[in-house]
């Protein structure tokens, strides 16, 4: 991880800078700050090692894709198809970028700049100020920033749902219709996020423990519901084959990491009742669905459910921090120190682990150097 080591080191100190000269605003959970340079200092850095890769995972495919399979003259809407299934909205940027003359690189860029950026912002916004650097700490070791260098149309699905999240909590119901359907377009299963208007109430209130049981059944008679997941699949404009459900389950320790919050909620509902507020409420929960989705995936189809799980991770990493301060303070350290230290193995056993290949040998990308020449030769002698 030798080329990801430097990225992180300089994203996590800038987090600490930016938490130390965080301004404490009583008990919000969104507090004043006077670091916005740092902060965005850390984001450009983390965005441009994402914008600036030529290969991770499937960013080749997607490469390719927009080179050969996106038309860069005749008319805009020739051979587009207005299913969902198309990812529409993925489709039309990408002719927008296509127009503009953007090279394959700039393309990736943009997407570097979405996917990580609204994420970002989501934690800035959100994250306790003094809690800031441990958000950023979870937000990498759990594998959210990472994910982030694939799969291209889910996270920038991702991405644009976080934005409909953040118009439920500012009760702009308009604003987070727009935002579902936009994500939407670019993934087919960001469409999950229109329930979050639903989940702002108390953690561990009778609610919990409906969707907990209901998810204990869907992962327990998961076998029996393969068909019914295959047509509503359809019903959504995808299509997939029975034996892409039957597939092994995801690795325990993958679950057991994010019920690690489901947990602590569990063990603090008597002191959090009545003191949590209406977003840490929201956030909780979806917390807890990532967990809830991720547990159905133990029982099979590991690549689909934890996939979908994954929409819902960021609020792992935001949460974790807001139920920590309900322990009393030697308890707290406590549990700190054991989370600098697990999710460091886990993010390690992720990335080099005997499941996985090293990050070095399937990431690849050019320079900043590299890049400016590009865009420099583009703006001035009509270069890609």
């Amino acid at each position: 991880m030798l080329e990801l080591l430097p990225t992180l080191i300089v994203g996590l100190a800038l987090a600490f800078v930016s938490q130390y000269r965080t301004t404490n605003d009583g008990l919000l959970v969104m507090q004043k700050k006077k670091d916005f340079a740092v902060y965005l200092i850390m984001a450009v850095v983390m965005v441009m090692f994402a914008g600036l890769r030529v290969k991770y995972n499937d960013t080749s495919v997607y490469i390719y894709d927009y080179i050969y399979g996106t038309p860069s003259a005749g008319n805009f809407f020739i051979g587009m198809k207005w299913t969902l299934s198309e990812s529409v909205g993925y489709r039309i940027l990408n002719r927008i970028m296509k127009r503009l003359a953007f090279n394959s690189q700039t393309f990736v860029m943009v997407y570097a700049i979405i996917d990580i950026g609204i994420p970002l912002w989501f934690i800035r916004k959100y994250a306790e100020g003094k809690n800031f650097f441990l958000t950023m700490f979870l937000f990498v070791t759990m594998g959210v920033y990472l994910f982030n260098f694939a799969a291209i149309m889910q996270c920038t699905a991702t991405a644009l749902a976080l934005v409909a999240v953040d118009k439920v909590i500012e009760k702009k119901w308009f604003w987070f219709a727009f935002f579902i359907v936009l994500a939407t377009s670019f993934h087919t299963y960001a469409f999950i996020f229109v329930l979050t208007p639903l989940l702002t109430f108390q953690p561990w209130s009778q609610k919990t423990y409906y969707m907990l049981g209901g998810f204990l059944i869907i992962g327990l008679l998961l076998p029996n519901l393969m068909g019914l997941v295959v047509s509503v699949t359809d019903a959504l404009g995808e299509s997939y084959d029975l034996n892409e459900f039957t597939q092994a389950g995801v690795n325990i320790f993958r679950f057991l990491v994010v019920a690690v919050p489901v947990v602590l909620s569990f063990m603090t509902r008597k002191q959090s009742i009545g003191s949590t507020t209406r977003t840490e409420n929201l956030i909780i929960n979806l917390c807890m669905l990532n967990a809830e989705i991720m547990f159905v995936a133990l029982f099979g189809t590991a690549n689909y459910f934890a996939r979908l799980a994954n929409y819902f991770l960021l609020f792992q990493a935001v949460a974790l921090p807001i139920l920590l301060r309900y322990f009393d303070k030697r308890t707290r350290d406590l549990l700190l120190a054991g989370i600098y230290v697990c999710y460091t193995i886990y993010f390690i056993y992720s990335n080099v682990g005997a499941y996985a290949k090293s990050f070095d040998d399937i990431y690849e990308s050019i320079t900043i150097v590299q890049y400016l020449k590009i865009i420099y030769n583009r703006l001035f002698f009509g270069g890609m």
